[in-house]
């Protein structure tokens, strides 16, 4: 006659085992959106271009102005 404590191991292998997949499911998950965040598009760079030139622009009319007021 068998008892509730011979299923009882393979219960808690069955439940181990798929707490470990979860672990490892949510591990994978976050590591993806890291990755995901960490990245750079043409966008981000095309824009930061456009803002570098804009500043440079700015800053070459204020020399220029300090300059012609001297």
């Amino acid at each position: 006659m068998q008892t509730a404590d011979h299923q009882n191991p393979g219960r808690k292998i069955v439940i181990g085992l798929f707490a470990i997949g979860v672990i490892i499911a949510l591990a994978g998950y976050k590591h993806r959106s890291a990755q995901q965040a960490a990245q750079v598009t043409w966008q981000d760079v095309s824009a930061t271009l456009q803002n570098v030139e804009v500043a440079k622009r700015d800053l070459f009319q204020s020399m220029q102005l300090k300059s012609a007021q001297k």
